[in-house]
């Protein structure tokens, strides 16, 4: 059997599901350190609890993150790369993109342009 179901009903469905998927209170974030070992604003971890347990769910990376102002990622950027990007996608197709990049800014204040990952 197939659904058919307005683009006026998938977005508020994509916007609960976002909502139930992230625990967006127990995410944190942190910039990325440049090689002297300051904090800058290039790259930013999202991450569950404590940096560094391997428990990531996104990145961020604005265009001065890329030190070749000729690369591609430049125009892109600022880029989220998400860790559940293949599961979204298996979902939703690409209709979860523009929802997500709307969810994340009202949740953690960052723009974005481009959203990437790991398909599954």
């Amino acid at each position: 059997m197939k659904f058919i179901i307005s683009e006026n009903k998938l977005n508020p469905i994509i916007k609960d599901y976002l909502d139930s998927f992230y625990d967006v209170d127990n995410i944190n974030y942190t910039a990325f350190f440049d090689d002297d070992g300051n904090e800058t604003d290039s790259a930013y971890r999202f991450y569950y609890g404590d940096f560094g347990e391997d428990d990531e769910v996104f990145q961020l990376y604005n265009k001065n993150y890329w030190t070749d102002p000729d690369d591609f990622r430049v125009e892109l950027s600022p880029i989220l790369f998400v860790e559940s990007y293949g599961t979204l996608t298996k979902m939703f197709g690409d209709r979860w993109k523009p929802i997500f990049k709307q969810w994340f800014k009202e949740n953690f204040g960052f723009d974005v342009k481009t959203i990437d990952g790991y398909s599954e």
